[in-house]
């Protein structure tokens, strides 16, 4: 298979599981929830970036998976990486947006003849979030923004390390004069 899951620490995959058996609980059929492709958030801010740091230097913010009741996605849930508690539980489209990125993954003849971790990216100072297929064999990673997509990006196109890079550098250049001060000193700030 060439999209491979990996296995986030037995403790990660605990409070994953009793994040989301909470979240649901109640409603008749819950029983049946199923967590399944898990992956690696990462994350980066503008003022690494500014800094020259690449994409592959992104740190592992935490850990994530979709949550899918009689076979249809209806959460996602992230603990953070080092297991200090649940971060979010998402209902919303950004669930729904992952799993069907992943899924059209899959099929792609570029990712079928590879070998590639799924990832999560983050940059929020630019409203960046994207599937980030993490190319084990060599420096061929390939990112799919997510909806929302800002303006620069567009919705279901696979960019290349290269062409992400180029593209995310000039909202980076008008964001850093704020940016790197507004990250550092937000209590919100996960990166």
């Amino acid at each position: 298979m060439p999209l491979r899951i990996v296995e986030p620490p037995l403790a990660a995959r605990e409070s994953l599981r009793r994040a989301l058996d909470a979240f649901v609980e109640g409603p008749p059929g819950t029983g049946d929830l199923e967590l399944g492709d898990l992956h690696g958030i990462y994350g980066l801010t503008v003022a690494e970036l500014d800094a020259g740091l690449a994409l592959d230097t992104a740190r592992l913010l935490g850990w994530r998976c979709l949550a899918r009741l009689r076979g249809q996605v209806v959460a996602s849930a992230e603990v953070d990486a080092d297991d200090t508690g649940l971060a979010h539980v998402d209902q919303g489209p950004l669930a729904r947006s992952t799993a069907g990125s992943i899924e059209e993954m899959r099929a792609r003849p570029e990712v079928e003849q590879g070998s590639f971790e799924i990832r999560l990216l983050r940059i929020p100072a630019l409203y960046l979030v994207a599937l980030w297929l993490k190319d084990l064999g060599g420096p061929g990673d390939l990112f799919e923004p997510l909806s929302p997509v800002g303006s620069t990006l567009e919705e279901g196109r696979l960019y290349s390390t290269d062409e992400l890079t180029a593209l995310i550098r000039r909202p980076v250049a008008a964001v850093i004069p704020s940016a790197g001060a507004a990250e550092a000193g937000s209590p919100a700030h996960t990166g």
